[in-house]
């Protein structure tokens, strides 16, 4: 009888990862549907393919203090130079990027016309358009991101979105101005009504559904907490609950709930950046136990812990490059740490680290992609956008059946000493 105890034990326990592995399979299969998603949205409308994807020429301002006059000027407008592509990956640095650019080569077909920069942190987009009614100059001023705060002109979607007034002559040049802080890879498109709300609608849904996975485990480790009352999993409800909200930040969903908040929020999103990472750090010292297995990693993560504080000072203190540069660094450090720290456990014989070191190999492909295309050598499309959400959720799910395997082999131990101490 005494066996058989311990036999159903053991088998409760081991319910939940079975459990969770079939949501990772649910996830899997929506990662796989993304790329298809996405060439649908962009053939959504019968429309001309330079309609989509429009042929631009740009100007690289270094100083960042040319004004629209200068650009337009005869001395200035020989010097734009034909694009190679609408994806600009141009990585981190201070200048202006100016781009000229029509929004069709041919005649309205009565439909509305949109211009989306897919980037949610840009510092600035100010879009010219030629309106003889206008007072500077014949051009109409849109203006959209976080340095403008709630004075903007988009249509305050997730990133910059301009709508083209019909009565605009689309044979004319639009000139398209961009600072951005932190890096300047976005993809420059027009869209007609149908791409838009399409677009739209299906990055809300995928987004939604992401965030919701997160919220989720969340919730169901947080139960397990009150259960148990094991800091672990409240450490590791709080590094899910940054990462969320760093999310809602990076992917611009923040605009959504409130605009004049979120442009503040998400100026200073390097901040929730090193914040999550600290709150990593201590969910990884806490579950691995490094200060007792571990000693000499338990230091090197002690140490890096502190790092994040000094960008948060950067970041508040206006050198928000510079501290955007740091966090990238940052990152890489603590990802390659975080690996050594879960393998040298798991040689220390920590049997749950298996779990941990299949979920944090899973979050350094997304750290890999996100660093990349933070410098500009990735990219910036749907995938490389949603790679760092798409495997946080992955990483939760695994952390979550670490966390279940964890419990079990506690609970493995504890009946073994309780056995021994018996005998």
């Amino acid at each position: 009888m005494r066996f058989e105890t311990q036999h159903n034990n053991k088998g409760k326990p081991k319910q939940a990862p079975k459990n969770l592995l079939y949501y990772l399979l649910l996830l899997l299969l929506l990662f796989i549907m993304l790329p298809s998603h996405v060439a649908e949205a962009n053939t959504a409308a019968p429309v001309r393919k330079s309609d989509t994807i429009p042929e631009i020429e740009y100007f690289e301002d270094k100083s960042g203090n040319l004004s629209f006059e200068q650009i337009r000027s005869p001395n200035l407008s020989g010097s734009f130079q034909l694009y190679p592509d609408s994806t600009v990956s141009e990585g981190i640095n201070r200048s202006s990027w100016w781009f000229r650019l029509r929004p069709g080569d041919g005649e309205m077909k009565d439909d509305a016309r949109y211009i989306s920069i897919n980037n949610a942190y840009i510092e600035k987009a100010v879009l010219y358009l030629p309106d003889t009614t206008a007072d500077r100059e014949g051009h109409m001023v849109l203006n959209s991101g976080w340095h403008f705060k709630s004075q903007t002109q988009d249509e305050g979607f997730l990133y910059p979105v301009f709508k083209i007034p019909q009565t605009m002559d689309v044979n004319a040049d639009c000139f398209l101005q961009i600072q951005s802080a932190y890096t300047h890879n976005y993809q420059i498109q027009v869209l007609n009504s149908k791409q838009y709300d399409y677009m739209r609608l299906h990055s809300l849904l995928f987004l939604g559904g992401m965030l919701g996975i997160l919220l989720a485990m969340i919730l169901y480790n947080l139960i397990i907490y009150f259960f148990l009352r094991d800091r672990t999993y409240l450490y590791y409800v709080i590094y899910v609950l940054m990462m969320f909200f760093y999310q809602m930040e990076l992917l611009g969903l923040i605009r959504l709930l409130n605009h004049q908040l979120s442009e503040v929020l998400i100026a200073h999103v390097s901040v929730l950046g090193f914040i999550t990472i600290i709150s990593l750090l201590v969910f990884v010292r806490s579950f691995l136990d490094t200060a007792k297995i571990i000693p000499g990693y338990d230091r090197f993560l002690k140490v890096l812990m502190c790092i994040p504080l000094f960008g948060i000072v950067l970041m508040i203190g206006g050198w928000k490059l510079e501290a955007n540069v740091m966090s990238l660094y940052v990152t890489n450090l603590t990802a390659v740490l975080i690996l050594f720290a879960g393998i040298a456990s798991l040689r220390q014989g920590v049997r749950q680290a298996r779990w941990f070191l299949i979920a944090w190999s899973v979050m350094i492909v997304g750290g890999i992609v996100f660093s990349l295309r933070g410098w500009g050598w990735l990219p910036q499309n749907n995938l490389t956008i949603h790679m760092l959400l798409i495997t946080a959720v992955v990483e939760s799910i695994l952390l979550s059946v670490a966390l279940a395997d964890r419990i079990r082999l506690l609970q493995m131990e504890k009946e073994a000493a309780l056995g021994l101490y018996k005998e």
